[in-house]
């Protein structure tokens, strides 16, 4: 699996990419999607597919990525390991 942040640990692959999401479900740590709440969330996906949304590659230092995900934990979590797994050893890439 590719190691940036696009790509998380935890990610479903698709035919055409991966498709993350980091969701804290607290205190609904058992919570299972109904059948109904998992097509609500693939009609907003096929909506921004067909939206033809950009996305804009960046190439980043670690410290730059963690400043920018500082209120994200898991984020933070993930960038040091992302980090040093990259070709420079330091650098991780997002997507905006």
């Amino acid at each position: 699996m590719n190691k940036d942040l696009s790509t998380p640990y935890n990610c479903a692959m698709l035919e055409d990419g991966y498709f993350c999401c980091d969701i804290d479900l607290g205190s609904l740590n058992s919570w299972q999607p109904l059948q109904e709440e998992l097509t609500a969330l693939s009609i907003v996906g096929t909506k921004l597919i067909k939206e033809s949304a950009t996305f804009e590659r960046l190439d980043v230092d670690q410290e730059l990525a963690l400043e920018m995900f500082k209120d994200n934990k898991y984020k933070c979590q993930q960038i040091p390991d992302v980090a040093k797994s990259s070709v420079t050893g330091s650098h991780v890439t997002l997507y905006k």
